[in-house]
């Protein structure tokens, strides 16, 4: 299992306009405002090497802007890294388990189309075959219950391909169950892990523990005053998406076993795989 810590930074906070369209884009209107081309010592950067202005001329910087968006740039950088994740995945499922099950679907959300992959949310697929929801099913017959729904929900899941799958919170869900992993192995598992202080352990932890790739995410009091957010899955997943990419070419092959084991039938014996003709019930 990988680890790293993402501490997300809203893109709202920087100050400068040129953010907002790139340098050379933001250079360019400016200069075009005022009919002049000057690529002399008028130019100045931010600190990192980067050139602003101030929109009538060179070398002051902007008024800070409350509705700065991220760059088109940075955009298009996340859409050719996700497209360079999707294909070491090689179609295997991405799976995002954690104890905030909000957070879990906002970042679903936010990566199953830069992987272009269909995104998946087992408590509102819970509600469709049973009616009821996570919360009512909770009242009405306890966690166990619904770690069992969901361990089937992720049991039928475990043979489709390139699906971004978001799981139950709160140690409730099939995830939080050593036994339900032999269907989640096939899949490509990441763990937010939105806790405040490392010691604060659960018992779900201990099967959480079994993911691929271990993500603490450092939210501060604001961030959390919105439920998790969107933004904040947006801002983590440029952190997370980098960390994806890295922890696929540090396992080359990983999901090519991964895919073979879903062949094999997810038989829980992993990652010593055992020949084909071997039964998991049958003692050896």
């Amino acid at each position: 299992m990988d680890s790293f810590v993402c501490s997300p930074v809203s893109p709202a906070s920087c100050p400068f306009n040129f953010r907002r369209f790139g340098p050379r884009r933001h250079k360019e209107r400016c200069e075009s405002r005022v009919g002049l081309v000057r690529r002399t010592a008028r130019n100045s950067t931010d600190g990192c090497g980067r050139v602003f202005c101030s929109g009538v001329g060179f070398g002051s910087a902007p008024p800070p802007s409350k509705d700065v968006k991220v760059r088109s740039t940075s955009k298009a950088k996340l859409k050719k890294l996700g497209r360079s994740v999707a294909e070491m995945l090689s179609s295997a499922n991405v799976v995002i388990i954690g104890d905030d099950a909000e957070f879990n679907q906002n970042l679903v959300t936010v990566l199953s189309p830069l992987l272009e992959y269909a995104p998946i949310f087992t408590p509102q697929l819970l509600e469709q075959l049973t009616g009821s929801s996570v919360t009512d099913m909770m009242e009405k017959d306890g966690p166990d219950e619904v770690g069992a729904a969901e361990a089937v929900a992720l049991e039928s899941l475990s043979s489709h391909i390139r699906c971004c799958i978001s799981t139950c919170g709160d140690g409730i869900g099939g995830a939080a169950r050593e036994a339900c992993w032999r269907h989640l192995y096939g899949a490509v598992t990441l763990w937010l892990d939105t806790r405040e202080e490392d010691n604060a352990s659960q018992p779900q932890h201990d099967a959480y523990a079994l993911c691929d790739l271990h993500v603490k995410v450092k939210t501060s009091g604001e961030d959390k005053s919105d439920g998790g957010g969107m933004e904040v899955a947006k801002a983590t997943i440029q952190e997370v998406l980098p960390a994806l990419e890295t922890f696929l070419k540090n396992n080359d092959g990983l999901c090519k076993k991964k895919a073979l084991y879903v062949r094999l039938g997810c038989r829980g014996d992993w990652p010593d795989m055992k020949p084909p003709d071997w039964a998991p019930d049958v003692p050896e």
